[in-house]
């Protein structure tokens, strides 16, 4: 190309970039009526950085793992998805119970921080000749330096309440999660999906952070929205607010000093070659985990008759894969039984995998050995195995489009309410056929929450609807929130106030928890019921309430407004059996009164609960609006005829707490009969001293509880408190019986213990530990106590019972006890106590311990993190007294209570003493079993 033929070229182009500027089409500069950018050079500020952001659907714990850096063989060591030494990030059972998981992860490197002075190795001499002292010793790598910046981490875990159509929603839900920016048309269709994914599915957040300081406003809730906006913000403030994230790792290999030192006998560990196979042992380890607790909780849920198990069709020939012949492993029965073989074997396989991680660390190499044959079975395969448990009477929900329903209770009027016409092979919760009364709004709603939250729970539970004012009172309660599978009421107590109209009724429930609706009544109030208004000791085998009345006032308030309050109640059994109290008004110009009667819907069913309205406090203090909870009676069954009850071949745990009456003998009979006569542990654990009377037993501590007459049905349980006004509850527990942990229990009575002088007891294990295993673990608690102060009725007592330090052997054990700070004892001491196996870090079917809490008073919440972790949420708990300190100005009361919120790997306790009560020390033991 010639010269001037280059510049006609070049001046063509330069006037085809002119016109394009001129008419617009290419022009970098602001025009009227254009939106500038919130983003400019200018803005870009801070450090460089490297930011690797990513939001996708994960199915597998390892992909999340993988993003985190976290170790595998770590994590099935400890049990938790971690990634620092704060603890779990997350919870595998949650991942796998999700239908849909989120996972979002923004990692900002601002720079990386090198070590000069670590480029050259150090040999110890001792350590060059030996392959296992290096590796113990360097490990496989060494630090050469750490990375600078910031790491977030957002999980989103999703449940579809609707299972039928769970691949709907599933579909809307990805594109909801997953879309940008839409056009205007979309974006409706787009706010719709969300708002039907919000209607029906419940969602967890995890979020993890490191640097970049406060990365959303405090008072901001954890959202989908707030993850996405903090996850877009984070690169910015980890420039501002840096942190040191992940060391770098560098092979001794690198080291020109390490190539001249190293023999030739010793090589690092090359643990890059274990990493895939590690990531596959984590995901069977994760799900085998929450296997076991579906099964756990499908066990609690049949013996509680919500749940049952599902029966085979006998055309449809069923075959076992043939690695589970080659592993010897066949279906399990279909009984409550067959579900604790498959925990157990479960926990095996478990334990084979925790094996395999261990051969790893010592030898990565056979995680690349092609010929080496997997060990355990994959979790997949072995659910094959399991029985599968459905709902009882469970059919396919109705196949309406779950994406289209209408929010619930936009008709207010109960009147106008819809009728249900449901299947009745599902029945609703609640029968508008069966009644011409109707529901609320708000009682509709929390009709529809609660069959969300159970499906099928029609089947075991209905309602009545309640009677009173709908829109009166503070606060509105029902006990299917807390008593559900298996829970029965033992006590009802009616309190009335100063006009003689009921103000509240009190429930006392077999597994001990007391509540009160209505007016707020303390335990002075509740011990001051006469015995006509209390029903007490109700048998939860053998006998029912099944009719009921309530009492209703109409009246006109101060506004001339027609108001309604509940003023009587009445609960029978039988006609000789029952509680009963109506109110009679004074003159009828008060207003008008009325009584409906109430009965079981269904034959089968039982008092279980109570639902309604109630005002706590004021002048209008009482229960506004009531209603009855009807419940099936727990009666264990099994397709195996061989097996009444479907119960495991060996005693499991079994635990309650009791109120006894210490004037008698009191008959405590067991949910179920167990397979033999069990070992049972007893232990007052609850009291409430009366201030009725003032007499010489004022000035003491005396508690007490002994078990006689034991028998696979029940047994006979004596108590003895300082005075019959007292109320104590006594926690009992059977001892499991697994086979992998052996226990010794007992209980022996110590004489002699006065102020000063301490008593020893020596106990020998009636069956010894073996020698080979670490020494057991033992526990001990008072069973029997009465103490009172030297000198002054006012004084202080302390008392205490422990192990005494280095004295526990394989055969046997010495305990002490010691009165302090002049303790008068004028009776024997009893003293229960407990030697197990030393539970596994993991996996453990008993643990136990010890607690001293200084100043309980002020500190009533104990939370304690297990040293060893349990194959679940442990299915019986149970507390006893090793210590206590107290002035006796006023009557020793307290509680010592394991709570509900207790996990596999935490335990949560409510300790303390009553006002007035001054305890300046209180001692517990407690055992938690599976």
């Amino acid at each position: 190309m010639s010269l001037d033929e280059l510049i006609a070229t070049l001046n063509d182009i330069k006037k085809r970039t002119d016109d394009s500027v001129a008419s617009g089409i290419q022009d970098v500069r602001m025009k009227e009526g254009s939106r500038e950018l919130a983003w400019s050079s200018q803005q870009a500020l801070g450090p460089g950085q490297i930011v690797t952001y990513q939001s996708k659907f994960v199915n597998k714990l390892s992909e999340i793992t993988d993003e985190m850096s976290i170790s595998g063989s770590l994590s099935i060591k400890y049990g938790g998805i971690g990634g620092s030494g704060s603890g779990a990030f997350m919870e595998a059972e949650k991942f796998y119970d999700s239908d849909l998981n989120y996972f979002v992860s923004v990692k900002v490197i601002n720079q990386t921080i090198n070590f000069k002075d670590a480029s050259t190795f150090a040999p110890l001499r001792s350590c060059m000749k030996d392959q296992q002292k290096f590796n113990q010793t360097y490990g496989d790598s060494f630090v050469s330096g750490f990375l600078e910046g910031g790491e977030f981490n957002a999980l989103v875990c999703i449940n579809f309440h609707n299972e039928s159509k769970k691949r709907d929603i599933q579909a809307e839900a990805k594109i909801a999660i997953g879309a940008g920016p839409v056009e205007v048309s979309a974006a409706g269709s787009l706010k719709l999906a969300e708002e039907n994914i919000t209607n029906n599915s419940e969602t967890t957040i995890y979020v993890r952070w490191c640097g970049g300081g406060n990365i959303k406003p405090y008072d901001d809730e954890w959202t989908l929205d707030t993850v996405m906006a903090a996850a877009a913000r984070f690169p910015a403030l980890v420039g501002l607010f840096p942190q040191r994230t992940y060391a770098v790792l560098t092979k001794y290999e690198t080291l020109r000093s390490y190539l001249m030192l190293k023999p030739v006998q010793i090589s690092p560990l090359r643990y890059e070659v274990a990493q895939m196979y590690t990531n596959m042992l984590l995901d069977a380890y994760m799900e085998y985990k929450a296997l076991t607790k579906r099964i756990s909780e499908s066990i609690g849920d049949i013996q509680a008759g919500l749940k049952e198990i599902q029966t085979d069709d006998p055309t449809t020939p069923v075959e076992r894969p043939n690695v589970l012949v080659d592993a010897k492993l066949d279906f399990f029965p279909k009984t409550l039984q067959g579900l604790d073989d498959a925990r157990r074997a479960i926990r095996n396989q478990m334990n084979i995998i925790i094996r395999e991680v261990d051969i790893l660390t010592d030898r990565p190499e056979v995680a690349s050995d092609t010929t080496r044959k997997q060990p355990y079975i994959g979790p997949v395969t072995f659910k094959v195995l399991v029985p599968v448990v459905n709902v009882r009477g469970r059919r396919a929900r109705p196949n309406a489009a779950p994406l289209d329903m209408q929010r619930i209770n936009e008709l207010c009027d109960p009147k106008t309410a819809p009728v249900d016409n449901s299947d009745p092979d599902a029945p609703p919760l609640f029968n508008p056929n069966a009644t011409p009364l109707r529901l609320s709004a708000d009682e509709q709603a929390k009709v529809h929450d609660l069959e969300w939250q159970s499906y099928g729970i029609g089947t075991s539970y209905q309602v009545s609807a309640p009677v009173g004012d709908p829109d009166m009172g503070s606060s509105s309660f029902c006990t299917l929130d807390f008593a559900q599978s298996g829970e029965a009421i033992s006590d009802v107590s009616l309190l009335v106030d100063a006009q003689g109209r009921l103000s509240s009724i009190a429930l006392g429930f077999n597994n001990g928890l007391i509540v009160s609706f209505g007016k707020s009544a303390s335990q002075d109030d509740l011990d001051a019921v006469p015995g006509e208004r209390k029903l007490l000791n109700i048998d939860p085998i053998t006998e029912r309430i099944v009719s009921g009345k309530i009492q209703t006032f109409e009246y006109k308030d101060s506004e001339q407004k027609m108001r309604q309050r509940v003023c009587g109640v009445s609960l029978s059994i039988s006609d000789s059996r029952k509680v009963e109290y109506m109110w009679k008004p004074v003159s009828s110009d008060l207003g008008n009164v009325t009584v409906q009667p109430f009965g079981i819907p269904t034959s089968g069913l039982k008092l279980a609960g109570l639902w309604g309205r109630m005002q706590e406090d004021g002048p209008d203090a009482g229960l506004v609006r009531l209603g009855f909870i009807w419940g099936s009676a727990i009666v264990p069954t099994s397709d195996d005829p061989t097996n009444p009850g479907g119960q495991p071949k060996h005693i499991t745990s079994l635990s309650r707490s009791f109120w006894p009456k210490a004037t008698e003998t009191n008959q405590v009979k067991f949910p179920y009969q167990l397979l033999g006569v069990p070992r049972l542990l007893v232990a007052p654990h609850h009291l409430r001293s009366s201030t009725k009377s003032k007499d010489d037993r004022m000035d003491r501590l005396q508690i007490g509880a002994a078990a006689s007459s034991i028998t696979a049905v029940g047994f006979n349980l004596d108590a003895k408190t300082r005075a019959p006004e007292d109320g104590m509850f006594v926690n009992w527990l059977v001892l499991p019986e697994p086979e992998s942990c052996a226990t010794n229990d007992g209980e022996v009575e110590v004489a002699g213990v006065s102020d000063g002088h301490s008593v020893e007891a020596s106990i020998t294990f009636l069956r010894p530990f073996p020698e080979s295993e670490s020494l057991p673990v033992v526990q001990c608690w008072f069973t029997s106590l009465n103490v009172a102060p030297k000198n002054s009725p006012d004084g202080t007592v302390h008392i205490r019972v422990r192990v005494v330090p280095d004295s526990c052997t394989t055969k046997g054990v010495r305990l002490v006890v010691e009165a302090l700070d002049g303790t008068r004892v004028p009776e024997n001491i009893k003293v229960g106590w407990l030697a197990h196996t030393k539970p596994p870090k993991a996996n453990a079917d008993l643990v136990s311990g010890s607690l001293t809490i200084n100043d309980p008073g002020n500190n009533t919440s104990q939370t304690l993190k297990l040293d060893s972790t349990l194959t679940d949420k442990p299915v019986s708990q149970f507390v006893g007294l090793n210590e206590v300190r107290a002035e006796l100005k006023h009557p020793i009361s307290f509680t010592t209570m394991v709570m509900p919120e207790t996990t596999s790997s935490e335990l949560h306790l409510n300790a303390g003493p009553f006002s007035p009560c001054d305890m300046s020390v209180l001692g517990l033991t407690w055992i938690l079993a599976m």
